[in-house]
This record gives structure tokens, sequence and C-alpha cells, in this order.
């Protein structure tokens, strides 16, 4: 029986419970002992620099080490459904030539940050949100100034970009832009924006559908 259970691995530990229906210490308790020392066990390895929790003891003392990282577990669920869901789409709009490597997409300014662009794509499938990096903004230099491409790039606005590359296979999937593609002339993202996404436009609606 114990050689048998060996050849089934548990579920990856986000995965092992309901964890987003658990709270507190009597939600814990209701799991019982041994599956409480399983998911102290999965967390442990999963965290090998944390201070280990404690695997062994009374119901209650596990209980109260599960109830710990909780928090944890459940941001752990949304993130592994949000990145299965965002899969789907990527996968479902590659597949149909929506997003595709060479094409113009057009999206919404979702985020800008440190490492870049965070731009909503809307696709027949779901929203995809995708990253232009800042090296990829315009040809003058790889490294623009944040507050220039805030400014290149207000939160909400609509902008047009090349699709640079796609990995929709990875858990964790990407799809990255460029901008500095779609430019004729150097600098033209700081000097005519408009006329570089009127071009753009006029790109995206002479593509395949």
């Amino acid at each position: 029986r114990e050689g048998g259970r060996r050849d089934h691995p548990p579920p990856p530990l986000w995965a092992l419970e309901d964890w987003a229906s658990i709270d507190g210490v009597e939600g814990c308790r209701e799991l019982g002992r041994d599956r409480l020392g399983t998911a102290l066990q999965l967390y442990n390895a999963a965290h090998p620099k944390k201070t280990p929790l404690r695997t062994d003891g009374s119901m209650e003392q596990l209980a109260r080490e599960v109830v710990a990282v909780l928090p944890a577990l459940k941001q752990a669920v949304v993130t592994k459904r949000k990145h299965a869901q965002s899969k789907r789409v990527l996968q479902a709009a590659t597949k149909s030539g929506h997003i595709r490597p060479g094409h113009v997409v057009e999206g919404v300014v979702a985020a800008v940050r440190a490492v870049g662009v965070l731009v909503d794509i809307p696709t027949p499938f779901g929203t995809y949100r995708a990253q232009l990096k800042p090296d990829q903004v315009t040809g003058v230099t790889r490294t623009p100034l944040q507050s220039f491409v805030a400014e290149a790039f207000p939160v909400g606005s609509h902008v047009l970009a090349e699709v640079l590359d796609v990995d929709a296979a990875s858990e964790v999937t990407a799809c990255h832009l460029s901008t500095r593609n779609l430019e004729e002339a150097l600098g033209e993202m700081s000097t005519d924006r408009d006329a570089l996404f009127a071009r753009a436009r006029a790109r995206r609606a002479a593509q395949p559908p």
C-alpha cells in the first residue's frame, strides 16, 4: 500500500487543498493531522531558504503552522489560476493569429513600471497582458527615462505596437511588444508619435485577419 502511494506524488502545494475556502485554525484542523503534515512538508520543500515549519506535534500545533502561511497559499492559488487563464487566452490568440510575431496589435496601457509598459490586448478569447520592455520603446536609447515612458504611454491610453515574440508554452506566458520597430525615423516615438501610430494603424488594418 505504502509503495503504491509513492508512485503517485502529491499534487503541487497550491492544488493540494481548496485553500481559498479554508479559514483560521478551525478550518485547518478539519484537514486532519496527516493532511496538515503533508502540506507543511511540501511548504518546507518549496521554500528551502525559509525557517522550516514544524511537521510533527499535536494537530493544534500543525494547524497553527499552516494558518501562519495560509495567506501565502491563498495568494498562490489566485496567481496560478491567473497564469492558467492568461495561458489559455494567449494560446487561443496565437493559434487564431490575433497575436503573432511581426503583427501590429492595439491595446490599452494598464501600468508603467520599471520593467516597462504593461499593455492589455483584447482578443476574442479574453484580454492578454503583454509587456513593452524599456529597450523596445525607441531606437534612441535602450534605457529611456521612466518619466519619458510614462509620458509617452499614459495609463488608460491606446497604444499600437509590433509583437516581438510570444511564449505561450511556459506556465508563466509572455508576449513582448515593440514600438521601436515601428519607428521610421530615429526618435519618432518622442518627435511624432501621432504619425507613427497612424502608420501602425494602417499596417494593422492591412494585416490578414
